[in-house]
């Protein structure tokens, strides 16, 4: 009697013992739907809105998943989905076989309708482009609806269709050119592809009355001053810093500040781009620390941060912009994480990772002579411009390349040559008021 009893207990502990590890596992993984640590037990929560491509439609989890994929169903050239495909076009677009003679481009614009319609087939091959200038000073156009296999739209596309007030990209087009939307004023909303991979120069410059705005996770490249500067559009804001970025990412961009008066930036660790002047005239500004998030920074970002003494650059940085440290006359470090594949740092300058590229000159540093490591090739643009304390610089042989303004301002900076002559690789604006030694042997 005394064994059966001792047994039962067993048994009962071992079932409370069970229970309560589940309800532990339970509480430790809530996003798991409550299912331990096993990702197979994942709980979808898909999308209300739809993904596409060219012929199927779905909705989609965050990890991936997809669940009703259906194919496209047309009717008046419309899916449910939002996918476009008109076969039928406004009169007056002029076409262009492209050079794969499989596909066509729409160059030009020559009719009088204010909403136009650009159609997915012409001559029955897909309408893949918007070619460059094509609907350039079309200044009554106020609508133009895009068909479903457009995949780019070629620089100035639109420039100065100032009448124009919305677009939508379909979820086809993977790049639009270089001020594609310049001087649009009347543009008050875009509705980006979720496809879409770059976005170039000043594509949306002087787009004074854009206020909504959201760039897809799909982005790898954004040129410089891609987007407008004013007041009206919105932003999201997160430590006296301002982005924009999409409804998972809120902080992709980073495009300025609250105020210039900002002391400390803490930036948002999923942030990737930094934009043209984000920092311009922080003059309060001490240090920075760039995120590894963040792969490119733009021309001039941290422009006039008078009092910045040290940056510090993450190791997926891949792109940086014309001089981000323009007049930042205090700056004695920029230094770069070790394990960054294209940059790094010596002696507190900037250089490419195999050093063969002298980038940037520490402007704030006390030193009154330089000399370019042996290392170096070449020299790039702005590399010294703004170093104050300098008064000598001594460019070894081994450079074989200077980009214009190198050395933009200093006339009392004497830079000292050991080459005889300026070879054909320096540009023709490499120095423009410095005094020159040729010849130089030390």
């Amino acid at each position: 009697m005394k064994n059966k009893t001792t047994k039962v207990l067993v048994l009962f502990l071992t079932v409370i013992f069970l229970c309560f590890s589940f309800a532990c596992a339970s509480e430790r993984n809530p996003d798991n739907g409550g299912v331990g640590n096993n990702p197979s037990q994942h709980t979808h929560e898909y999308s209300i809105e739809y993904s596409k491509d060219e012929v199927n439609h779905w909705f989609e989890c965050k990890c991936g998943d997809k669940k009703d994929i259906t194919t496209h169903e047309y009717v008046d050239n419309c899916c449910k989905c939002g996918n476009y495909e008109p076969t039928y076009y406004t009169e007056g677009l002029v076409f262009e076989l492209n050079e794969d003679n499989a596909s066509y481009s729409v160059v030009n614009y020559n009719g009088d309708s204010k909403d136009v319609v650009i159609p997915s087939v012409y001559n029955e091959k897909p309408v893949t482009c918007i070619g460059v200038r094509a609907f350039k000073n079309c200044h009554s156009l106020t609508s133009i609806a895009i068909g479903c296999r457009i995949t780019s739209i070629g620089d100035y596309a639109f420039l100065y269709c100032d009448s124009l007030t919305n677009i939508e990209f379909p979820d086809s087009v993977t790049s639009i050119g270089n001020g594609v939307f310049g001087f649009c004023y009347d543009l008050v909303s875009v509705r980006m592809s979720k496809n879409l991979t770059s976005i170039g120069d000043s594509a949306f410059s002087w787009c004074d009355s854009l206020t909504n705005i959201e760039i897809p996770n799909s982005v790898i490249s954004i040129g410089h001053s891609a987007f407008p500067v004013n007041d009206n559009l919105i932003y999201n804001i997160e430590n006296n810093l301002k982005y924009l970025g999409n409804e998972n990412n809120k902080y992709l961009y980073l495009a300025g500040t609250i105020s210039d008066d900002i002391k400390y930036a803490m930036i948002n660790s999923n942030c990737r781009f930094i934009g043209n002047c984000a920092f311009d005239d922080c003059n309060y500004l001490t240090s920075i620390e760039i995120p590894n998030s963040v792969t490119s920074i733009d021309t001039w970002a941290f422009l006039c941060c008078g009092s910045l003494t040290k940056v510090s650059l993450g190791e997926n940085l891949t792109t940086i912009g014309n001089d981000p440290f323009s007049s930042c006359i205090s700056l004695i470090s920029i230094e770069v994480a070790k394990s960054n594949g294209n940059y790094k740092t010596i002696d507190g300058n900037l250089y490419s990772k195999d050093g063969e590229i002298l980038i940037r000159y520490a402007m704030g540093k006390t030193a009154s002579s330089f000399t370019i490591p042996n290392c170096v090739t070449s020299i790039g643009g702005s590399a010294f411009g703004d170093c104050g304390n300098l008064s000598k610089v001594i460019i070894s042989d081994s450079v074989t390349s200077i980009e214009d303004y190198a050395f933009p301002d200093w006339k009392s900076l004497t830079i000292y040559c050991e080459t005889e002559s300026k070879p054909i690789g320096w540009k023709k604006y490499w120095n423009l008021y410095c005094p020159v030694v040729w010849g130089y042997k030390g």
